[in-house]
C-alpha cells in the first residue's frame, strides 16, 4: 500500500509540472513564431496567441490574410471589377497597374517559391524548431520529479 501512496503523490506532483513544462513550450513556440514572421504594418506578428484549455495548447494567429503567407499565394494579383488596381506605398504615394507580380523584387522576392506560388512560412518552422526543445524539457521535468 505505501508504494502505491508514494507513486501517487509522484503522479500528482508530475501532472502540473508537465504542464507548465508544455504550456512554457507553447510560448516559446509563438516566441520563435513571431521572429520568423514577415513584418510590414506588425499586425500579423501581433496576432500571434497561444491559447489554453483543458489539455490542449493551441498557437495560430486570427488574422484572415495569415494562411496566404504561411501557405502561399499566386504572384500575379489582377484587378477583378475594374480596369487597374490601385494602392498605395509608403513614400511614393498612389500607384495604378494592370497587373502587379510579387516575388520579382523588394520584399517580397525574400519568400518562397514553391511550384507557382510563393510563400513565407512562420509557423511550421517554428513549430519543427519548438518542439525538439518542448520534448526534451518534458522528458526532463518527468526524470527530475520520478527520481526523487
Amino acid at each position: 500500500m505505501r508504494e502505491n501512496e508514494k507513486l501517487e503523490r509522484k503522479l500528482n506532483e508530475l501532472i502540473p509540472k508537465v504542464k507548465e513544462a508544455f504550456v512554457k513550450g507553447g510560448h516559446n513556440i509563438a516566441r520563435i513564431a513571431k521572429g520568423l514572421v514577415p513584418v510590414d504594418t506588425g499586425r500579423l506578428r501581433a496576432s500571434i496567441f497561444v491559447k489554453e484549455s483543458d489539455n490542449r495548447l493551441e498557437i495560430g494567429t486570427n488574422v484572415h490574410y495569415a494562411p496566404f503567407v504561411e501557405i502561399g499565394h499566386n504572384p500575379v494579383i489582377l484587378p477583378v471589377r475594374a480596369k487597374a488596381l490601385r494602392f498605395r506605398i509608403r513614400g511614393v504615394g498612389w500607384i495604378f497597374a494592370k497587373r502587379v507580380v510579387q516575388g520579382e523584387k523588394g520584399k517580397s522576392s525574400q519568400w518562397e517559391k514553391v511550384g507557382g506560388k510563393i510563400a513565407k512560412p512562420f509557423l511550421r518552422p517554428a513549430v519543427n524548431e519548438g518542439v525538439p526543445k518542448l520534448i526534451e524539457d518534458i522528458r526532463r521535468t518527468v526524470r527530475e520529479v520520478l527520481n526523487r
